[in-house]
């Protein structure tokens, strides 16, 4: 699957690879963070995570040799 086919998606793959990328983005971006947890210093490692989803990926058939391009969320619906 080529990256413009899940920046516009049209089949339900491509829409599922398209949300795949986003939570794959958000946990590379916050992977390797230093954070506090109870007074204590810890580091976020979300290896695990970023394996699965890019794994899952693959599966699709997205190409992850690639560079896999971002798009960004949808907005959720208001509040009410």
């Amino acid at each position: 699957m080529k990256a413009e086919n899940y920046l516009n998606p049209k089949t339900r793959d491509e829409h599922v690879a398209r949300y795949i990328t986003q939570g794959l983005h958000a946990l590379s971006v916050h992977s390797g963070m230093r954070a506090l947890s109870e007074g204590e210093e810890i580091e976020l490692d979300f290896a695990p995570e970023i394996y699965a989803l890019t794994r899952a990926l693959e599966l699709l058939g997205v190409d992850t040799s690639e560079p896999i391009h971002f798009s960004f969320p949808d907005q959720p619906p208001p509040r009410t």
